[in-house]
């Protein structure tokens, strides 16, 4: 009856639909390249329309506090279709003309500071749409530590939708030797390349994101290395820390 299934996505979440429920995440794969303190992010979702009438999909994704975008693409019938970068007002009003003559846009704009946007209209039953996203941002050291962390957590803010297949990969290259390598949140293989560079890897099948990616390592010293993290929820409750230690890679002669 050509009736169109319109659905949008409010809350600031790392690229899931809030509904309908028959719009399946089909793929979610982060590759991650961090040379010294610099991160370069690329993320490659797909997602496909179940249902039986033409959906429009909001895209939301977080961005980390300095952090630039370079590029964002979608796919549609394999070819790729770049986004422009535009002002919200202005992307709003060449978004809706579009919607209005049933054309396939990938508008991107900014919400607040550290959010992107892109949304994609029609997406015809049966049909898959594919986004790819890349930025990169400046990692700060603290007390020997380096901490990355990739925006994954959704179940805060929308339904607790399923992926069908999900992966990080993270090659870092640092300036100095390595010493911890450690994740708090998921269950990660690391294989070590030398003294200061190493490559991390997790990856599932019909997952719920509920919790965000966290990378932490450390950069060795000639003593015992010693990082201290801490966390509490707020001011008046208790809180908890975890130590990392390691002895320095390189055994004394003497």
């Amino acid at each position: 009856d050509g009736a169109i299934c319109t659905m949008e996505c409010r809350p600031i979440v790392p690229g899931v639909f809030t509904n309908p429920d028959w719009l399946k995440v089909d793929h979610h794969r982060v590759h991650v390249e961090i040379e010294g303190q610099v991160a370069r992010t690329t993320i490659d979702m797909a997602f496909t329309n179940e249902g039986d009438g033409l959906a429009e999909g909001t895209f939301v994704f977080p961005l980390p506090m300095g952090a630039s975008v370079e590029e964002l693409l979608m796919f549609i019938d394999g070819q790729a279709i770049e986004a422009k970068i535009l002002d919200a007002r202005e992307a709003r009003a060449i978004y809706d003309a579009i919607v209005r003559q049933y054309r396939d846009p990938a508008l991107l704009e900014y919400i607040g500071a550290n959010a992107i946007q892109a949304n994609v209209f029609p997406i015809p039953p049966g049909e898959t749409r594919q986004i790819n996203i890349t930025y990169s941002q400046v990692l700060e050291v603290d007390n020997g530590l380096v901490h990355y962390v990739y925006p994954l957590d959704v179940t805060r803010l929308t339904s607790r939708r399923t992926v069908a297949d999900a992966s990080i990969s993270v090659g870092v290259t640092a300036n100095a030797t390595i010493s911890n390598i450690y994740s708090p949140s998921h269950a990660i293989g690391i294989a070590r390349d030398g003294d200061s560079a190493f490559n991390v890897g997790w990856e599932t099948s019909e997952y719920v994101p509920d919790q965000d990616f966290s990378l932490y390592w450390g950069i060795a010293s000639d003593s015992v290395n010693v990082n201290l993290l801490t966390y509490r929820e707020g001011a008046n409750e208790d809180g908890y820390f975890m130590l990392l230690v390691q002895p320095p890679i390189v055994a004394p002669t003497e």
